[in-house]
């Protein structure tokens, strides 16, 4: 029953706000909120590892894999918006000289699993555009952080296969 409990999102976990009346509010509203999303996002399980992936672990519905797809299309948007906000403001709170790990890589290379440095912060972003990359590289460096960049890769042919499973 525990594990059935803990995926069921963070308000089975007891975070509850009695603003939102047991109701969980919107990625979209989440990610214009991140004050407020960060207390759900947290009782996730990983807080010093920022992903659009985990952040849709929050959306009602996530746990049935046969509405992901649909999910992903409606949501990646918001659930990218909040853990871009969310990792400024974990940044922000850490002190000068702290490790961030910015992992990126391609579609199903564990990225989301990957076991992040229990110091610092993780963030997954796509460092793709170049322009973006160094957008986000130099937030790290002005914050005083210490960056590490981490590329996980895997064969186009098995990102296909990961990403239809």
């Amino acid at each position: 029953m525990k594990a059935a409990r803990r995926r069921a999102g963070p308000f089975a976990l007891g975070v509850s706000s009695n603003r939102y009346d047991g109701a969980m509010p919107s990625l979209s509203y989440l990610s214009d909120h991140p004050q407020e999303a960060e207390p759900f996002y947290d009782a996730l399980g990983r807080p010093n590892f920022v992903s659009a992936d985990q952040a849709k672990e929050l959306l009602p519905g996530w746990q049935d894999r046969s509405r992901r797809a649909e999910l992903e299309e409606q949501e990646h948007g918001a659930a990218s918006k909040l853990a871009y906000n969310l990792f400024k403001q974990k940044l922000a709170r850490l002190p000068e000289g702290s490790d961030i790990t910015l992992v990126t890589g391609p579609v199903a290379a564990g990225k989301s699993t990957f076991v992040q440095i229990e110091e610092g912060l993780t963030y997954e972003v796509n460092l793709s555009d170049p322009a973006k990359a160094e957008e986000h590289i130099n937030r790290v460096l002005d914050a005083r952080m210490v960056p590490h960049i981490v590329y996980m890769y895997i064969t186009p042919e098995l990102s296909v296969i990961r990403r239809a499973c």
